[in-house]
Protein backbone atom coordinates (compact mmCIF):
# COMPACT_ATOMS: atom_id res chain seq x y z
CA UNK A 1 0.00 0.00 0.00
CA UNK A 2 1.43 3.19 -1.07
CA UNK A 3 0.71 6.38 1.40
CA UNK A 4 2.56 9.30 -0.92
CA UNK A 5 -0.67 10.55 -2.00
CA UNK A 6 -0.43 10.81 -6.23
CA UNK A 7 -3.07 10.44 -8.99
CA UNK A 8 -2.50 8.59 -12.42
CA UNK A 9 -4.61 9.51 -15.40
CA UNK A 10 -3.63 9.38 -19.24
CA UNK A 11 -5.24 11.69 -21.98
CA UNK A 12 -6.27 10.48 -25.94
CA UNK A 13 -5.20 13.30 -28.14
CA UNK A 14 -5.98 13.79 -31.84
CA UNK A 15 -2.93 15.36 -32.14
CA UNK A 16 0.91 13.68 -33.15
CA UNK A 17 3.13 13.54 -30.48
CA UNK A 18 5.85 16.39 -31.97
CA UNK A 19 2.58 18.40 -31.83
CA UNK A 20 1.80 17.27 -28.58
CA UNK A 21 5.42 17.81 -27.43
CA UNK A 22 5.17 21.68 -28.30
CA UNK A 23 1.47 22.21 -27.17
CA UNK A 24 2.94 21.24 -23.20
CA UNK A 25 5.97 23.12 -23.99
CA UNK A 26 3.17 26.11 -24.80
CA UNK A 27 2.55 26.17 -21.26
CA UNK A 28 5.77 26.52 -19.59
CA UNK A 29 6.05 30.24 -19.09
CA UNK A 30 9.78 31.51 -18.56
CA UNK A 31 8.69 34.69 -16.89
CA UNK A 32 6.68 36.10 -14.22
CA UNK A 33 2.94 36.76 -15.11
CA UNK A 34 0.62 38.81 -12.71
CA UNK A 35 -1.48 36.78 -10.94
CA UNK A 36 -5.16 38.59 -12.56
CA UNK A 37 -3.87 38.44 -15.87
CA UNK A 38 -3.10 34.65 -15.80
CA UNK A 39 -5.97 32.57 -17.87
CA UNK A 40 -4.58 29.42 -17.65
CA UNK A 41 -2.29 28.00 -14.83
CA UNK A 42 0.92 28.65 -15.80
CA UNK A 43 4.20 25.81 -15.32
CA UNK A 44 7.43 25.75 -15.03
CA UNK A 45 9.93 22.39 -16.47
CA UNK A 46 10.74 20.53 -19.13
CA UNK A 47 9.58 18.68 -22.08
CA UNK A 48 12.08 16.87 -23.74
CA UNK A 49 11.91 13.59 -26.12
CA UNK A 50 8.56 12.77 -25.38
CA UNK A 51 8.50 13.18 -21.65
CA UNK A 52 7.92 15.93 -19.68
CA UNK A 53 8.26 17.38 -15.59
CA UNK A 54 6.26 20.19 -15.08
CA UNK A 55 5.66 22.20 -11.79
CA UNK A 56 3.19 24.57 -10.99
CA UNK A 57 4.69 28.19 -10.61
CA UNK A 58 4.33 29.12 -7.33
CA UNK A 59 2.69 33.14 -6.83
CA UNK A 60 1.77 34.95 -4.14
CA UNK A 61 0.37 33.54 -0.84
CA UNK A 62 0.23 29.84 -2.71
CA UNK A 63 1.92 27.61 -0.56
CA UNK A 64 0.57 24.37 -2.34
CA UNK A 65 1.96 23.48 -5.62
CA UNK A 66 1.64 19.85 -7.44
CA UNK A 67 4.68 18.24 -9.69
CA UNK A 68 3.27 16.46 -12.92
CA UNK A 69 5.45 14.30 -14.64
CA UNK A 70 4.98 11.96 -17.26
CA UNK A 71 5.88 10.51 -21.04
CA UNK A 72 3.84 10.73 -24.63
CA UNK A 73 3.25 7.70 -26.62
CA UNK A 74 2.41 7.17 -30.48
CA UNK A 75 -0.76 5.63 -31.29
CA UNK A 76 -2.68 4.82 -34.13
CA UNK A 77 -5.18 7.40 -33.81
CA UNK A 78 -2.76 10.73 -32.54
CA UNK A 79 -0.55 10.33 -29.16
CA UNK A 80 -1.42 8.99 -25.93
CA UNK A 81 -0.01 11.20 -23.27
CA UNK A 82 0.52 9.49 -19.49
CA UNK A 83 0.51 11.97 -16.58
CA UNK A 84 1.19 11.36 -12.90
CA UNK A 85 0.85 14.58 -10.13
CA UNK A 86 1.91 14.34 -7.26
CA UNK A 87 2.52 16.95 -3.96
CA UNK A 88 6.67 18.04 -4.62
CA UNK A 89 8.91 16.79 -1.80
CA UNK A 90 8.96 20.50 -0.22
CA UNK A 91 5.22 19.75 0.77
CA UNK A 92 5.62 16.34 1.75
CA UNK A 93 8.56 17.76 3.69
CA UNK A 94 6.44 19.38 6.43
CA UNK A 95 3.48 16.99 6.87
CA UNK A 96 6.40 14.15 7.72
CA UNK A 97 7.65 16.68 10.22
CA UNK A 98 3.49 17.15 11.40
CA UNK A 99 2.98 13.46 11.35
CA UNK A 100 5.79 12.89 13.36
CA UNK A 101 4.96 15.22 16.26
CA UNK A 102 1.58 14.68 16.46
CA UNK A 103 3.09 10.62 17.53
CA UNK A 104 5.41 11.83 19.65
CA UNK A 105 2.16 13.21 21.28
CA UNK A 106 0.50 10.00 21.16
CA UNK A 107 3.59 8.31 22.81
CA UNK A 108 3.64 10.73 25.11
CA UNK A 109 -0.06 10.17 26.02
CA UNK A 110 0.66 6.30 26.02
CA UNK A 111 4.21 6.33 28.32
CA UNK A 112 3.01 8.71 30.94
CA UNK A 113 1.10 8.50 34.06
CA UNK A 114 -0.84 11.85 33.35
CA UNK A 115 -3.42 11.04 30.55
CA UNK A 116 -4.62 14.89 30.50
CA UNK A 117 -4.49 14.27 26.82
CA UNK A 118 -7.03 11.35 25.24
CA UNK A 119 -5.12 8.93 23.63
CA UNK A 120 -6.85 9.10 20.40
CA UNK A 121 -6.46 13.19 20.04
CA UNK A 122 -3.14 12.74 18.10
CA UNK A 123 -4.52 10.51 15.89
CA UNK A 124 -7.21 12.01 14.98
CA UNK A 125 -5.08 15.43 14.04
CA UNK A 126 -2.40 13.03 12.24
CA UNK A 127 -5.18 11.56 10.15
CA UNK A 128 -7.06 14.73 9.18
CA UNK A 129 -3.42 16.32 8.20
CA UNK A 130 -3.40 13.60 5.66
CA UNK A 131 -6.29 13.50 4.82
CA UNK A 132 -5.89 17.39 3.96
CA UNK A 133 -3.26 16.34 1.61
CA UNK A 134 -5.07 13.78 -0.29
CA UNK A 135 -8.00 16.11 -0.74
CA UNK A 136 -5.38 18.96 -2.55
CA UNK A 137 -3.71 16.25 -4.50
CA UNK A 138 -7.38 15.54 -5.57
CA UNK A 139 -8.47 19.13 -6.31
CA UNK A 140 -4.94 20.09 -8.21
CA UNK A 141 -5.59 16.75 -10.20
CA UNK A 142 -9.09 18.19 -11.28
CA UNK A 143 -7.28 21.20 -12.14
CA UNK A 144 -4.76 20.40 -13.99
CA UNK A 145 -7.18 17.69 -16.39
CA UNK A 146 -8.85 20.53 -17.57
CA UNK A 147 -5.41 22.28 -18.32
CA UNK A 148 -4.13 19.46 -19.84
CA UNK A 149 -7.70 18.11 -21.96
CA UNK A 150 -8.21 21.68 -23.37
CA UNK A 151 -4.34 22.39 -24.22
CA UNK A 152 -4.31 18.66 -26.12
CA UNK A 153 -7.41 18.82 -27.42
CA UNK A 154 -8.27 15.36 -25.99
CA UNK A 155 -10.50 13.23 -23.97
CA UNK A 156 -9.02 10.75 -20.39
CA UNK A 157 -8.04 7.41 -22.20
CA UNK A 158 -10.17 4.43 -20.19
CA UNK A 159 -8.36 1.72 -18.36
CA UNK A 160 -8.44 -0.15 -21.11
CA UNK A 161 -6.77 1.87 -23.67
Amino acid sequence: MNFYPYHNFSIISPLPPEVTEARLLGLITSKYIPPKTVKQSDFEGAVINGRFELATRIRGREIYASALKGYILSIESGSKVVVKIYPPTYNIIPALIFFGLEFLLLYIAFSGGDHSVPYWVPVIIALFGYFLLVVFVKYETGIYRRVLLKTLNGKLASKND
